[in-house]
């Protein structure tokens, strides 16, 4: 057994006669809360949002929207299907955008 590289634990082991290094599985991760190991008990509320009714009302698309905004095409879809919340300088320059209040746009359930 060797010590620390890199800070992982390695371990050797032999492979056809030679020495190989084998990691050492790394620890569980935690939830983003880190409040424990074995389940997120953080409260991450669900926000739903009204980018994509909007966007269609200006006739603007995906990628026309991202252009605007500074972002991908990607971000604009993903912020759209809730599976990304956009930070809060995006959140304020999408407002602006569609000329109304962050509020007005997205809504925690």
């Amino acid at each position: 057994m060797t010590g620390p590289v890199d800070g992982v634990e390695q371990r050797e082991r032999l492979v056809g006669g030679r020495r190989q290094p084998r990691r050492v599985p790394s620890p569980p991760r935690r939830c983003k809360g880190h409040l424990t190991l074995s389940g997120c008990k953080a409260y991450f509320p669900h926000m739903r949002n009204e980018v994509r009714q909007l966007r269609i009302v200006m006739g603007l698309s995906q990628q026309e929207l991202g252009r605007a905004l500074g972002v991908s095409r990607q971000t604009i879809n993903a912020i759209e299907q809730s599976r990304y919340d956009p930070s809060l300088p995006l959140a304020i320059r999408m407002a602006r955008h569609f000329g109304k209040t962050v509020e007005e746009i997205f809504h925690v359930d």
